[in-house]
């Protein structure tokens, strides 16, 4: 995945609209790749960081938005994620939920992590396959992120995808 749009958001913001693929994220930040930060002393993170967001959220927010659009075609049938993230997530496909990771049952623009993940959590990677059943779609499909942090003050905030469509199931 490469191109990415992340959001602060604030009470003005529809809480749900965002997850969706006909939403308008023309407005949002832009980046490339993984996003994050990393203060921690030494860090450990960086090298999964492609694009910094540190100046907009270390100290304002808890929680930022992120949206990835991935092309697929007809013959495509499957979607593999390798997913790594401090502290957790909510994802969504096309709007609908896939999953949850360490993050609390209701969801607002405050939204903390539930707790703080150990670093070794942090570096496993996270395998996902998502089918046609899950709401994989010919076409433009949209990949939308609710970053949680621990605290606005956490040194270290992580949102590391690598993707790979697949055409057949033996190729996993």
């Amino acid at each position: 995945l490469s191109e990415v749009r992340y959001w602060i958001p604030s009470s003005e913001d529809d809480p749900s609209a965002w997850r969706r693929s006909g939403f308008d994220d023309g407005a949002w930040f832009k980046g490339q790749g993984s996003l994050g930060y990393d203060r921690a002393t030494p860090p450990t993170l960086l090298t999964f960081i492609d694009s910094s967001f540190e100046d907009a959220v270390l100290g304002n927010a808890s929680t930022v938005l992120s949206r990835y659009q991935i092309e697929v075609t007809e013959d495509q049938k499957l979607l593999r994620l390798r997913l790594r993230y401090d502290d957790g997530l909510v994802f969504y496909l096309n709007g609908r939920l896939i999953l949850r990771g360490n993050a609390p049952s209701r969801l607002d623009y405050r939204s903390r992590a539930s707790r703080p993940r150990p670093t070794d959590e942090v570096l496993d990677v996270d395998t996902l396959v998502l089918r046609r059943s899950d709401g994989l779609r010919t076409g433009k499909n949209i990949l939308a992120f609710q970053m949680l942090n621990s605290r606005s003050t956490d040194r270290d905030f992580l949102l590391s995808i690598r993707a790979d469509l697949i055409q057949q199931r033996d190729h996993i």
